[in-house]
């Protein structure tokens, strides 16, 4: 190279090349690429654990998930039982009301000689036989007559005994119906509790 063309420009890059050290040129990214990969390596054997717990717990979730909504079929069977039952009662009420009206009007008492007021410590079964015997004996003319009420409410009497019979089915299994409810109620909690347990990791 002319003196005249290094005064000019300067020395090449051969120049500077030649006064670096080849250990430090070497050394350097052999230093950082190893430490590097040990932060690399570590971070991604966290991730990797980190992700089995959360799978874990998602395929727990899921499990959980699954018996709570079989769990709210039961209860909407429960539920729509319930309302059968409620229907049941409503109906026997409203015949077994028609029923006093009736006596009370026209001063009858009710069969086995007791009133509407005075048969508060009978058993359930024989307030259901002495009323569906009252209702047998309220002809059509009388409701038509003093009552002014129309065939239907004859009709609705008539089924009395049908309707009484599926309340004394409801009320002897009330209780079984309460106790299934109790249950339910808290296996239903349980599960909700647990699944609440799962959110907080």
């Amino acid at each position: 190279m002319s003196v005249d063309i290094v005064q000019k420009y300067g020395p090449g890059l051969s120049f500077y090349l030649v006064r670096v050290k080849p250990s430090a040129q070497k050394d350097m990214p052999t230093k950082w690429s190893s430490s590097s990969l040990r932060k690399f390596s570590a971070t991604l054997k966290e991730l990797h654990a980190s992700n089995e717990r959360l799978e874990a717990k998602a395929s727990e979730l899921c499990c959980n998930t699954i018996q709570l909504e079989l769990d709210v079929m039961k209860l909407r069977r429960h539920v729509k039982a319930l309302h059968g039952e409620l229907l049941v009662t409503w109906q026997v009420d409203t015949l077994t009301r028609l029923v006093e009206v009736v006596y009370e009007r026209h001063g009858w008492k009710l069969p086995c000689g007791v009133t509407a007021t005075s048969h508060r410590d009978m058993d359930q079964a024989t307030l259901s036989l002495m009323y569906r015997t009252a209702a047998r004996k309220i002809k059509r003319e009388t409701l038509k007559r003093r009552f002014g009420l129309s065939v239907k409410y004859y009709l609705a009497l008539q089924k009395y005994d049908d309707v009484s019979n599926d309340y004394l089915r409801t009320f002897l299994g009330l209780s079984c119906f309460l106790q299934r409810h109790r249950s339910f109620t808290f296996e239903a909690q349980i599960h909700s509790d647990q699944s609440a347990h799962l959110l907080d990791f």
